[in-house]
């Protein structure tokens, strides 16, 4: 039988590459980037080496951990633990493996893989699920708003691209920083599923009143995205350096040049 190697994805994408596709031609896009332009391929952009590369997580990383999911509303607990068991997992399994001697080469550098590929992979599969989703708003189509489990799955995938991305985790962990107690770094790969799916849920018990509305742009001038693609329109600019809170939120993700949405409870956006 032919062994099958499972490859160690180092260059990983905080950007999901088939998002961006509308911008490309002949899978290149424009760039702006220090008041320069250039016009790199797809697949280098929006990419860090080893950007979802799981971190060990301490005891008072845990409990941190345990005490957000403690706050957070009482029918998401059940999810937010088994993050933090999918996370830490590979972790439990090296200890497990050390503590019985067991130091076979090739059966931890299928670990180092694991650490390395498990949350982009997680990432894959919150993709996966909406690609529908973001082929109907290409094609001007909302129907699926109207169906409460495929609008949560978009809602989840849609908070998700809002905080995976490398300007998002910069931002936190700058404003919150490190305790005595706790890592942000090495907590962030959970945090961040939590916050998303916090946000996600709030939106959709608010559905009724943060309504999804779909534009078209009918000028010349094409809409763009960047490397923060989903932006909450009504949180401060990170120059300002504030650590004020933000406590409101309109959503605006452009999907192509042409086509954008915005989640805002705004009611001279509803037609």
């Amino acid at each position: 039988m032919k062994k099958l190697f499972i490859q160690k994805k180092k260059n990983q994408h905080y950007v999901w590459q088939h998002y961006l596709k509308p911008w490309t031609k002949n899978d290149k896009l424009y760039c702006l980037r220090d008041k320069k332009i250039f016009n790199p391929k797809l697949n280098r952009v929006g990419v860090m080496r080893n950007f979802y590369r799981l971190k060990r997580l301490s005891t008072n990383d845990i409990n941190f951990l345990k005490h957000f999911i403690n706050n957070s509303p009482k029918h998401l607990q059940p999810l937010q633990h088994d993050y933090l068991i999918l996370f830490n997992s590979i972790f439990r399994m090296i200890d497990l493996l050390d503590l019985n001697g067991y130091n076979d080469n090739n059966y931890l550098k299928e670990i180092d893989i694991a650490i390395n590929n498990l949350a982009e992979d997680f990432h894959t599969k919150i993709e996966q699920d909406s690609i529908s989703h973001l082929h109907s708003l290409l094609n001007k189509n909302t129907n699926f708003v109207n169906l409460d489990e495929e609008y949560l799955t978009f809602l989840i995938f849609l908070c998700t691209q809002y905080f995976r991305t490398k300007k998002m985790k910069s931002n936190i962990v700058s404003t919150i920083k490190d305790t005595n107690s706790i890592n942000i770094n090495n907590i962030w790969n959970v945090l961040s599923h939590m916050f998303a799916l916090n946000i996600a849920n709030y939106l959709f018990i608010h559905k009724d009143e943060f309504k999804l509305t779909l534009f078209e742009n009918d000028t010349f001038n094409s809409l763009i995205t960047g490397d923060q693609p989903v932006i909450n329109i009504l949180a401060k600019a990170s120059h300002t350096n504030t650590s004020t809170p933000v406590t409101d939120m309109e959503i605006y993700y452009p999907i192509s040049p042409k086509l954008a949405i915005l989640i805002s409870h705004n009611d001279k956006y509803v037609k």
